[in-house]
């Protein structure tokens, strides 16, 4: 039975699977939660090519998530002084439901244990329950919530999530 892997994002390959994947799970999953600009506007910004490179360069890591040789989705994550911050978690619709995320979070809280850490922290839209309830099943508690000007008049409301290990 194959099983899911987690590959370090490393290459201009690599970076260019995930931004084909962040363009794909964005306009699918989010037109429910933000408008189509804002989600383009959070593309361009956050999930460019550039803007994961530098992400990458400044520190951070992104991961694909690879089930059988396919592509199904990533994350990213980046030590935050004594914390592991889970960046992003995206899996595309089709291969959603079968524990690929449970899989990411368990992968990054052995990264985290890895570096002497011992919390993992996430933000979360508030209008996204689908994934808030997916990350409460993976142990992460709501803490605050927070607002954040992106620019271009947009703002992530989003739900402030910690996981202790």
């Amino acid at each position: 039975m194959p099983m899911l892997k987690c590959v370090e994002v490393r290459d201009k390959n690599e970076i260019e699977t995930v931004v084909l994947l962040a363009d794909t799970i964005w306009h699918e999953h989010y037109v429910k939660i933000i408008s189509t600009e804002q989600i383009d506007y959070m593309l361009k910004k956050k999930q460019s090519y550039q803007s994961i490179k530098k992400f990458i360069d400044e520190g951070g890591r992104y991961f694909i998530l690879d089930f059988a040789g396919v592509p199904v989705g990533y994350f990213a994550v980046k030590r935050v002084d004594k914390k592991m911050y889970l960046d992003k978690l995206y899996v595309v619709k089709e291969s959603r439901g079968q524990n690929f995320g449970g899989t990411a979070v368990t992968f990054v809280k052995e990264l985290a244990r890895a570096e002497g850490l011992r919390t993992v922290f996430l933000t979360v839209n508030k209008h996204n329950a689908i994934s808030i309830k997916a990350y409460k099943s993976y142990g992460f508690k709501t803490e605050s919530a927070l607002i954040t000007d992106v620019g271009d008049g947009f703002v992530m409301d989003d739900y402030q999530m910690y996981l202790y290990l």
